[in-house]
């Protein structure tokens, strides 16, 4: 399990697994636990708990998870059940579908939001 230097609000600060900086993953990423990913993912992501998109992260796909804090790009949709972070250096350009969403201020976001009521299922 992978522990993260800095933690906040309501996102997973241990990881099960972790995309390196210098990773390059091609296909669709399916995880049990948290996930951070550093470096470049072409394809769906799908965690049963957290995903944290570093600052020097991309994403080509649509991200899936409890909880999903962005401070990278992402070129897809978000799905989370609970709360959506776009951090002041994200850039999203997709659609979001959350129960929260925080922005903080800089963070670029062209897509549509969704607010849903958060299940327990």
């Amino acid at each position: 399990m992978f522990k993260s230097k800095n933690g906040s609000t309501g996102i997973s600060t241990s990881f099960d697994s972790l995309i390196g900086e210098k990773s390059i993953f091609d296909g669709n990423l399916t995880c049990e636990g948290a996930i951070r990913i550093d470096g470049i993912v072409k394809g769906d992501i799908k965690a049963t708990e957290d995903v944290v998109i570093g600052e020097k992260a991309e994403i080509y796909g649509n991200v899936t998870a409890n909880n999903v804090q962005v401070s990278g790009t992402v070129q897809g949709n978000i799905y989370a059940k609970y709360t959506v972070r776009l951090c002041s250096s994200s850039r999203l350009n997709g659609d979001i579908e959350a129960a929260s969403l925080i922005s903080e201020e800089g963070a670029f976001f062209t897509g549509k939001c969704n607010m849903i009521e958060p299940s327990d299922t």
